[in-house]
């Protein structure tokens, strides 16, 4: 997915994953726990290697081609900390998120994370409305504006955005389902 697409995704992960689990109080006694465990080991295993491969394969449509590199060729010299940011930004955003969404197991009557999910979902069905071509389409700055980009869910970068979406989806459906597991006892790290 694009860079900005995927800050959104890893923030929205988190708080639909604290969401899922908010039943399970017993969870979330200490900042450190479980469930903050699993995000960071999701974010590092899933989110990050995909987003640092587009970020550093594919630049100019991570950046949704904002970018001209003819205007701007300092980008190209410096794409190995932008890389660096690319898998930075995404788990900054899912650690702040997981923190909105514990606020009620401190002050129960809070609405923060209701708040913070209907802004984040608001951010990014704009963000599709308004940059729907420049995530669909695939290619060089030079090619995008020439309408020579191609689709992208037939290249093997799409293939890994459908992998990365869907893999959100099995940890947000079946995590919950693991956590089961963990004995209460055992429930927090800190």
């Amino acid at each position: 997915m694009p860079f900005y697409l995927n800050v959104a995704l890893s923030f929205l992960v988190a708080l639909l994953w604290v969401e899922r689990l908010r039943d399970r109080g017993y969870l979330f006694q200490h900042f450190l726990s479980w469930p903050l465990v699993i995000l960071v080991a999701f974010q590092c295993i899933v989110l990050t290697p995909l987003q640092t491969f587009h970020f550093r394969f594919h630049h100019d449509w991570a950046l949704a081609y904002l970018v001209d590199p003819d205007l701007h060729p300092s980008v190209d010299s410096l794409l190995t900390l932008w890389t660096l940011l690319a898998a930075i930004l995404p788990f900054g955003a899912a650690l702040a998120a997981y923190a909105i969404a514990r606020i009620p197991f401190d002050k129960p009557k809070s609405r923060a994370p209701r708040f913070t999910l209907v802004g984040a979902c608001v951010v990014v069905v704009l963000t599709i409305a308004f940059l729907w071509r420049e995530l669909l389409y695939l290619g060089e700055y030079n090619e995008f504006f020439l309408g020579e980009a191609r689709f992208l869910l037939i290249t093997p970068t799409g293939v890994g955005g459908v992998v990365q979406f869907l893999a959100c989806c099995a940890l947000l459906y079946y995590g919950p389902r693991l956590m089961e597991r963990i004995p209460r006892e055992s429930s927090n790290l800190g």
